[in-house]
């Protein structure tokens, strides 16, 4: 199970997502001495009372220098070549797909929620690259069938990011895990459920990162879109 810590442990949230979690807590407060009410249908590795962190966390804000040409060149992207495994896999793109009804109904499920997922889309571009790499990487852990194609999916959306120098930072920062990265969890928005540790779930995704890296900075082939 991921261990979600709750916000008011994370010197990085303000006080706006502090004040979430007040009354997030505060709410919580008031039913104890009322009757208990149907619990909600949250998917099934996530219990009730562990969803504050889903609620109120945010990707925290960089605090490192942005990295120079040199710095972005020498992060290691040996492990990133490699898109075929089974281990953090790219497809080289949707036409395969395409073929087989059953899985690409599966991946444009996931795709359809994602795009309903607002930290995907916020104004922050650490906060988009942070929350689709953490797609990325648990659809990836959760071993499902279309694993590549989605990750394809997160990879070339953000490759065409306008914010291109904001992304490449962003990236470069969890790529080479330079920060200590609490990303948006997106367990809830895409209906996943996961027993993997925070640990392992920051390591798929700087993985993810430095195959994104690779592709924008042109250390790695791009794949047809």
């Amino acid at each position: 199970m991921i261990e979600n810590k709750t916000a008011a442990a994370h010197p990085r949230f303000s006080a706006h997502h502090m004040a979430a979690v007040k009354i997030v807590r505060t709410s919580n407060d008031s039913h104890r001495n009322h009757p208990p009410s149907p619990t909600p249908a949250f998917p099934r590795m996530i219990r009730p009372c562990r969803v504050l962190f889903i609620i109120a966390a945010t990707v925290a804000a960089s605090s490192g220098a942005e990295l120079s040409p040199q710095e972005l060149a020498a992060i290691d992207l040996s492990d990133a070549r490699d898109d075929h495994g089974w281990v953090a896999p790219v497809s080289a793109g949707l036409t395969q797909i395409a073929t087989d009804p059953e899985r690409k109904a599966m991946l444009d499920a996931l795709i359809a929620k994602l795009a309903m997922w607002s930290p995907g889309y916020d104004a922050n571009p650490e906060t988009r690259v942070g929350a689709l790499l953490n797609a990325a990487a648990l659809v990836d852990l959760g071993r499902g069938a279309c694993e590549g194609e989605f990750a394809w999916t997160v990879l070339d959306r953000l490759q065409h990011d306008p914010e291109r120098a904001a992304i490449v930072q962003a990236t470069a920062q969890i790529a080479s895990a330079r920060d200590a990265y609490m990303p948006v969890n997106c367990l809830l928005a895409l209906e996943l459920t996961t027993t993997e540790t925070t640990e392992r779930v920051h390591a798929r995704m700087a993985l993810y990162a430095r195959k994104l890296l690779g592709r924008l900075l042109g250390s790695l082939p791009v794949r047809q879109r």
